[in-house]
């Protein structure tokens, strides 16, 4: 039996392996971040999250004019008009949880974004048996303004939609354990036009301020309050939303300005904190 030179682990030839280096992708720019919420026509049940835009925002290849087009012999042929195509979005996004200056890498972030990945999922339809896939809304975050930013066109704003050709994933990014700390998604969202009523989706949660305390004196452990009713698991977009906000720099009753610091910065107790508006949970 022939020996192995130059591969893993194996003969005199092997390669050391080298410490666990990911690819680092860049820092996602400022204000990309789309939320998405989907909802069961049936069942109601609701599910959403937070993801930052892919290289291109979401890009209209639907909702225009169809005409066929009807020969006639020995003349030009006449244009009738059908109609026009469902107003559709390509959409590309990516998974990961950035933090301060970096991409997080850890086990928990990981699985954090396993379930944003699968909430997304089943937005698509994976795992019914019976039934539609659910009518999903979607909206642009900012991280550093409002709540809403121009990443949607304005004509295909607040529509209801529906993921119509499946799911493409493409360049994930593991940790040495095997969690996905980055995933790249693309899908295509046609609006949702039939003869049944779609759900409404659940209301933004208006900005207000928060006092800050024990277990919640971090932008991130604010985020997470429960009765904060941040719309994901991974609270570090509003976390970060909370720290460039213009009405903590400086926070109400301090001259601390949280953009100089961080998600992690320990504010003192009985300061009152400004929660920008987001969607509720």
């Amino acid at each position: 039996m022939g020996s192995f030179d130059g591969g893993v682990g194996f003969g005199p030839g092997a390669k050391v392996p080298k410490a666990y280096d990911p690819p680092k992708p860049p820092p996602p720019t400022p204000n990309i971040f789309l939320s998405f919420q989907g909802i069961g026509f049936s069942s109601g049940k609701v599910r959403g999250f937070d993801a930052v835009c892919g290289k291109n925002p979401p890009t209209p290849t639907g909702g225009y004019g169809k005409w066929n087009e009807v020969p006639r012999p020995l003349q030009d042929a006449l244009t009738i008009y059908q109609g026009r195509t469902a107003a559709a979005l390509a959409i590309e996004i990516i998974f990961g949880s950035w933090v301060g200056t970096g991409w997080q890498t850890t086990d928990q972030a990981g699985k954090l974004i396993e379930d944003d990945i699968s909430t997304l999922e089943w937005m698509g339809g994976q795992g019914f048996h019976s039934g539609p896939s659910p009518v999903v809304y979607m909206w642009s975050r900012s991280s550093s303004g409002g709540p809403d930013t121009d990443l949607i066109p304005t004509d295909y704003a607040g529509m209801p939609w529906i993921i119509s050709d499946g799911i493409q994933w493409t360049n994930a990014i593991r940790n040495p354990n095997g969690f996905r700390v980055w995933q790249e998604a693309s899908f295509t969202v046609k609006n949702y036009l039939n003869l049944n009523t779609p759900p409404k989706p659940d209301t933004n949660v208006q900005g207000g301020y928060y006092l800050a305390k024990a277990g919640r004196d971090t932008p991130l452990l604010i985020a997470g309050a429960p009765d904060v009713n941040s719309p994901t698991v991974d609270h570090s977009i509003l976390a970060g939303r909370i720290c460039e906000d213009p009405k903590n720099n400086p926070i109400k009753q301090t001259t601390i300005r949280l953009n100089r610091k961080g998600v992690y910065f320990k504010i003192k107790h009985g300061v009152s904190v400004w929660i920008p508006g987001h969607l509720r949970n």
